[in-house]
């Protein structure tokens, strides 16, 4: 669970990235999203990359690091660049998982981002993946 806390006339932001020449398919299977007060969190498919944070974790004890990087960012003013596509409400303090009809698909040189819509709000998120190989 990673993301930034409320900052005074700002807005959160957290990504999944599939860096460029990665080789791997990213699929977001479940996105668990939460923050510190009332808040509607949206999703986007975004391919420029936010501020380095770290990587994905493998669900298999001993498994290879993820080629993904969570990366997190803070703003003065809410991207409306693309359609999102998701959007959830979530009351202060609480975590609701979000699981697509069908998952997101990640190609190299592309992200997932979550972005809060109310200023001085922290956000956290989980958000569970697979990685395939490109063949």
């Amino acid at each position: 669970v990673w993301g930034p806390s409320g900052t005074a006339a700002s807005y959160n932001q957290v990504q999944l990235f599939n860096p460029v020449g990665s080789g791997k398919r990213v699929i977001i299977d479940q996105v668990m999203v939460g923050s510190s007060a009332f808040d509607v969190i949206q999703g986007y498919f975004y391919a420029t990359a936010l501020d380095a944070y770290g990587y994905g974790q493998n669900k298999k004890s001993g498994g290879a690091q993820s080629v993904c990087e969570a990366r997190i960012k803070v703003v003065p003013v809410r991207l409306m660049a693309t359609p999102a596509i998701m959007s959830v409400s979530v009351n202060g303090s609480s975590s609701i998982p979000y699981r697509p009809t069908s998952p997101f698909l990640l190609l190299p040189g592309t992200g997932f981002m979550l972005q809060n819509a109310v200023q001085n709000v922290g956000l956290y998120a989980d958000i569970e993946f697979y990685e395939e190989s490109i063949t």
